[in-house]
């Protein structure tokens, strides 16, 4: 088994509100921020309630916040806007079986039958962290862990 807490992420955009030349190169591949904005209020994750698909701007979200782009000209140094949402975990569930057969005293054949995610529990991908976009919050695929089985027969000598 495989448990692991979301990557924590905070919300910007790729612009240069600042005019130093800071376009987000300080996000990580899932986590695109560049310039942090105002968080007007406190952030709230909706839990089970995001599960629907997204089809309109009224589709359900992962989390809701109020937020504002910084002033022309500064940098948002806001307590606690960096970091602050956590996107969804991730579960793996693993199980392998195997049987050895003797053939001779120091031979032997293994069967083995695993099977990866072999619950097929559904991963979600993060969310849209982008404010000005029309899905911003939502939740809009999973990720690419799927059920996979595998069997094997195996002669050792």
């Amino acid at each position: 088994m495989q448990f692991q807490t979301g990557t924590p992420c905070g919300i910007g955009t790729n612009n240069d509100f600042a005019g130093v030349g800071e376009f987000g190169s300080f996000g990580v591949s899932n986590c695109p921020e560049g310039q942090f904005w105002v968080l007007n209020g406190p952030v709230t994750i909706n839990k089970g309630a995001f599960a629907g698909p997204v089809t309109t701007s009224a589709s359900p979200r992962y989390f809701t916040v109020n937020v504002s782009p910084p002033p022309a000209g500064s940098f948002n140094l806001q307590h606690g806007v960096r970091d602050s949402i956590y996107a969804p975990g991730l579960q793996d569930w693993n199980i392998g079986l195997l049987k050895s057969f003797p053939v001779t005293e120091k031979t032997f054949f293994q069967f083995r039958a695993e099977a990866y995610d072999f619950i097929n529990h559904p991963n979600l991908s993060a969310p849209n962290w982008v404010p000005t976009s029309g899905q911003f919050g939502m939740i809009t695929g999973k990720t690419s862990l799927a059920r996979n089985l595998q069997l094997s027969l195996r002669f050792q000598f």
